[in-house]
């Protein structure tokens, strides 16, 4: 017997005969058991398996499977809710009918880096000249079959399309 369900657990007990054991749990491949007073880990390899041992491993299996299917929609719920929220605030900073363009994927001589970043993602890569004209970026989309942006202190002054 183990003191955690995996290999790599401590033997903190040994069973040297046949004997009787309470199962309380299973989580891959190791029963949460009790011998007399002592709490452990067995492999299911070392369990005697009859019908009410492979119900419960299967009804073990189906609960974790509820539980990581609950914290996937959980974090999806939790995922939309970001992204409504933060619709929210994009359509109150540019006002919706230039948040629909930027949902479109759309992009305009005279929008932001900001904008660009709403509308076409992250880009490829990017290159920026600084001098004491100011900052000059050229942003490469390489999904977009080689878009090339180009801003000036954070304006889209041209592009190559």
């Amino acid at each position: 017997m183990k003191d955690q369900p995996n290999p790599l657990g401590t033997q903190i007990f040994e069973v040297k005969t046949r004997r009787q054991i309470s199962v309380l749990d299973y989580i891959d491949g190791y029963f949460g058991v009790k011998i007399d007073t002592i709490f452990g880990y067995m492999h299911e390899l070392w369990v005697e398996k009859d019908s009410a041992i492979i119900n419960f491993v299967k009804l073990k299996n189906i609960e974790r499977q509820r539980q990581v299917d609950l914290a996937s929609e959980k974090e999806r719920v939790k995922t939309k809710g970001e992204a409504d929220e933060l619709e929210k605030v994009f359509i109150l900073k540019y006002g919706k009918t230039t948040y629909e363009r930027l949902r479109k994927g759309e992009y305009w001589l005279g929008m932001t880096d900001d904008m660009a970043l709403i509308s076409l993602g992250m880009p490829a890569k990017q290159n920026r000249t600084i001098g004491r004209w100011g900052v000059h970026e050229q942003w490469v989309y390489s999904v977009y079959d080689r878009l090339y942006l180009y801003f000036e202190n954070g304006v889209l002054t041209s592009y190559q399309d």
